[in-house]
């Protein structure tokens, strides 16, 4: 298993996802690669989750399998933005769990390495 990403923040999510009046809770990301897909190997899969939470602390709002969080991302944290947002929101959706064309992996890998802010 290879970690490519643990606890990066995307952004802060809109208070139409979470139910509040603000656009304060945080949206983050860990981001694997298993050396099989699930559940049958045929080579490599990513895997993608999220927490959305007001702090670290805090108990969370969402967690796990949260993709539509992406959504809702209402401002971005440095090194993200609404493209690339989108674009992580179209791999979740496309490859979770699946197995993975490597120019896909290198993909995430580059686009974590550029936004890392954790």
């Amino acid at each position: 298993m290879e970690t490519i990403a643990t606890n990066v923040r995307i952004g802060n999510v809109s208070g139409e996802y979470t139910g509040y009046r603000n656009d304060s809770a945080q949206l983050t990301v860990d981001v694997r690669v298993y050396d099989h897909a699930y559940p049958v190997g045929n080579g490599p899969s990513i895997a993608i989750s999220a927490l959305v939470a007001y702090r670290s602390t805090s108990g969370g709002i969402c967690a796990g399998q949260c993709r539509d969080a992406l959504d809702y991302v209402a401002k971005c944290a440095a090194g993200w933005n609404e493209k690339k947002v989108a674009r992580l929101a179209e791999i979740w959706e496309t490859w979770h769990l699946k197995a993975t064309p490597e120019s896909v992996i290198n993909e995430v890998r580059e686009m974590f390495a550029m936004g890392e802010n954790h």
